[in-house]
């Protein structure tokens, strides 16, 4: 071993200066030539966005966001002033163009504000220049514009899935095996011979389809996926920002952290992938805004801080999360009660069923009744439920099968002998408990209600408005449509129960807007 070594340092004597050079020649061919993040590379694209190419100042937009979501304190190249000199230099020249009625940049600049690269995202912006590229004749403006402001609606048609507009016309075609709802990236999950990528708008695989699982982008503009049976983080670019190393993983919570499992056991990690809290736990649930969040360690539940430590330990059976008013449901005994965050309990464990408490101060609670119910494929245990206070008294009897929390219309959706009406805060019922289910109303008034098998909507005295004669039915949208099933095909109908989008699709969602309607209005 001894002659080894000496032999080691009589070579790095002799060759030492030699293997420095090639080290040092190496590092700088790297940073200047080594790919999609070298000085050159960039430089490249600099140029071309300086000629106006917008495709080149996105990705350089896309490269500035990778590295500060890589957290990179020496990165290969960053937002320095040339390139956004650049960029200003291309947004200045596609705003006077525009200003000139140049229909193209006009929709160039909506596309840049829409997407938020280059320019600060901003939707208002967005449809100001989507509508005059449209009024100035560019066909993509008046696409655009109308997809922002009424959105698209996922749409399955021959067993494939893609995108309608609200002429029931496909925007992006049906030719995906499933697909998500756009973020506010512009992107969308897509799935695709079993494996998923992401789509822009036009239907274009950005992302390539190569991910077990994926979820949709969030406000850290980077998302969870599965890749080879690990989970990882994927930038909008596809680029992992944390390597998929991860048995499971959650999206990430307000505080920056997220859950990760590894080894069995559940931890939360920091943006850069780190365990900040060790993997040590059962389970964990995310932290709620007063700092702690439910952990299960040993079959016992208790609370930590984002240090990782028990500052409630634990002891119980089972635990949810803090709610607004300070509490967490809590249970000992196989009974469920509220603890403050102390870990006190301040409405004792009496109850065999409890949710969590609304705005009005009441919560759900009951007892079970020893017989059991048949859903699906599983078997429940029955329950009679009632409303409590924070003082854990009932102020409506639990004599309800079943209940559901008060809108903030004042009422609520209650069950009895396998009907459903709606009781106000008296537990009275002011819509008799005719129906076979119903749900909530909803802004325009109407609520849908099922009777002998068909789906129709009711009003707030109980009469039906719209007949019950479809197979299923969904909310209305802010667009006054809503999906409807009719001989075993989804449309779309208005609220006099009109089709406008015929029955044609095997399944359909709802419309989602690109833009809040606060920001719709002309």
């Amino acid at each position: 071993m001894f002659l080894i070594f000496n032999k080691f340092k009589l070579f790095l004597k002799k060759y030492g200066y030699i293997i420095l050079i090639i080290i040092l020649i190496s590092t700088f061919v790297i940073y200047w030539y080594g790919g999609k993040y070298s000085r050159n590379y960039v430089y490249t694209l600099n140029k071309e966005c300086e000629s106006l190419n917008l495709e080149s100042c996105f990705k350089i937009d896309d490269i500035d966001y990778y590295i500060i979501a890589n957290y990179d304190k020496t990165p290969f190249i960053n937002a320095n002033d040339v390139i956004i000199n650049a960029q200003k230099k291309l947004v200045s020249n596609y705003k006077k163009t525009c200003d000139d009625n140049n229909r193209f940049n006009c929709f160039k600049l909506a596309l840049s504000y829409e997407y938020g690269k280059i320019v600060e995202q901003s939707y208002d912006n967005a449809k100001s220049y989507y509508k005059k590229a449209c009024d100035l004749g560019e066909q993509n403006g008046c696409n655009y514009l109308s997809y922002l402001k009424n959105g698209l609606a996922r749409a399955k048609l021959n067993g494939k899935w893609g995108f309608i507009d609200e002429t029931g016309n496909f925007a992006i075609e049906s030719k995906f095996d499933g697909v998500g709802k756009f973020s506010k990236n512009g992107l969308a999950r897509a799935k695709l011979n079993g494996k998923y990528g992401f789509i822009d708008r036009n239907g274009k695989f950005v992302i390539e389809p190569k991910f077990n699982k994926a979820w949709e982008f969030s406000r850290y503009e980077f998302t969870l996926v599965e890749f080879n049976g690990k989970y990882g983080f994927i930038y909008r670019n596809g680029k992992f920002v944390i390597e998929p190393k991860f048995d499971y993983a959650f999206e990430f919570s307000k505080n920056g952290l997220a859950r990760a499992k590894l080894n069995g056991k559940y931890g939360f990690i920091d943006r850069n992938g780190k365990f900040v809290i060790e993997p040590k736990f059962d389970w964990v649930e995310d932290f709620y805004k007063n700092g702690l969040a439910g952990a299960k360690i040993n079959g016992k539940w208790g609370f930590i801080d984002e240090t990782g430590r028990f500052v409630i330990e634990p002891k119980f059976d089972d635990a949810e999360s803090f709610n607004e008013n300070g509490l967490a449901r809590a249970k000992l005994n196989e009974k469920w009660g509220f603890i403050d965050e102390t870990g006190k309990f301040v409405i004792e464990p009496n109850f065999d069923i409890i949710e969590n408490f609304s705005e009005n101060g009441l919560a759900i609670a009951g007892f079970s009744t020893g017989d059991f119910v048949k859903y699906s494929w599983a078997i429940y245990p029955k329950y009679k439920y009632g409303f409590i206070n924070t003082k854990g008294g009932f102020i409506i009897e639990p004599k309800f099968d079943d209940i559901w929390s008060f809108s903030k219309n004042g009422l609520a959706i209650a069950s009895l002998n396998g009907k459903w009406g709606f009781i106000d805060k008296s537990g009275k019922f002011v819509i008799e408990p005719n129906f076979d289910d119903i749900w909530s109303f909803s802004k325009n008034g109407l609520a849908i209600a099922s009777l002998n098998g068909k789906w129709g909507f009711i009003d707030k005295s109980g009469k039906f408005v719209i007949e019950p004669k479809f197979d299923d039915i969904w909310s209305f949208s802010k667009n006054g449509l809503t999906p409807a099933k009719i001989n075993g095909k989804w449309g779309f109908i208005d609220e006099t129960g009109k089709f406008v989008i015929e029955p044609k699709f095997d399944l359909v969602d709802n419309f989602t807007k690109m833009i809040k309607s606060d920001d719709l209005q002309e």
